[in-house]
């Protein structure tokens, strides 16, 4: 009775003729002796890996990506002489270029060019807003933060308000003092004090009057960054969620979870 190949036992040991050149023969002769196996041994779990991959690894785009980062390991090894697996500066080195190799072929977002737009937008008015600051600053209206300005058990400025006498802050003074906190400055000047009572450098160009129209650009500038900042916001929106949602997939993948399970739970 003959057995059909489709009838064959999936434990029998089988006999499969292969033709391919010699230069791949002797790769494949150095590398089985590299890792202390035979050819036939090093080839049976060539071909087992290249079947758990899937048949994605047959595409150009996996090959390419496969290949860089086989590329990149030896490399860094080659440079460290340690492997990467064992050693932590060469598994630091590996895991970065890994990670900037697949960034390179990230999707685009999903409304990218409002993104794009946006955050042209938004610095634009950084820049603006860091200008004025510049010019605060160099007529003395304003100072950077000092040591002797910060409470003791806390990584924060000390309120400038009580300091200054300014108990009564118009919002939009309230709005300027914590943007400079924000970036570092504090007042040098009352802001509800008269003009005739700033004391500014005289070799800055810039008068009382001059700055106290600087200080009331500050709130509209701020106003205008918090509004780009909540569009921007919304714009990616969308696209933060598809990468939490691929987190939750990776760490049901690691936990050996059930990825839909873990989904629907959302």
């Amino acid at each position: 009775m003959v057995v059909s190949k489709q009838d064959r036992p999936v434990r029998n040991l089988v006999n499969l003729k292969l033709r391919f050149d010699e230069g791949l023969r002797q790769k494949i002769e150095f590398a089985a002796k590299k890792r202390e196996t035979s050819m036939n041994s090093f080839v049976v779990e060539g071909l087992n890996r290249l079947l758990e991959i899937g048949d994605d690894v047959y595409s150009t785009n996996a090959i390419s990506l496969w290949r860089d980062l086989c590329s990149a390991i030896r490399k860094v090894e080659q440079i460290t002489g340690q492997d990467w697996r064992t050693d932590r500066r060469t598994f630091s080195a590996v895991t970065s270029l890994i990670v900037s190799r697949l960034k390179d072929q990230q999707p685009s977002l999903a409304d990218e060019s409002t993104v794009i737009e946006l955050q042209e937008v938004l610095s634009k008015l950084v820049n603006k807003t860091e200008g004025l600051i510049d010019l605060l600053c160099e007529c003395g209206a304003i100072v950077p933060l000092e040591c002797h300005t910060l409470d003791p058990h806390s990584s924060a400025p000390v309120n400038q308000f009580g300091k200054l006498g300014l108990e009564t802050l118009k919002p939009e003074n309230v709005v300027i003092v914590r943007l400079l906190e924000g970036v570092g400055y504090q007042l040098n000047i009352d802001l509800d004090a008269p003009e005739s009572g700033w004391h500014l450098s005289n070799d800055c160009g810039l008068n009382a009057e001059a700055a106290k129209g600087i200080f009331g650009q500050l709130p509209r500038l701020a106003n205008e960054m918090q509004v780009v900042r909540n569009k921007l916001v919304e714009a990616l929106r969308a696209d933060n969620e598809a990468e939490q949602q691929g987190k939750r997939i990776a760490i049901a993948i690691r936990q050996q979870a059930s990825v839909p399970e873990v989904l629907a739970g959302e």
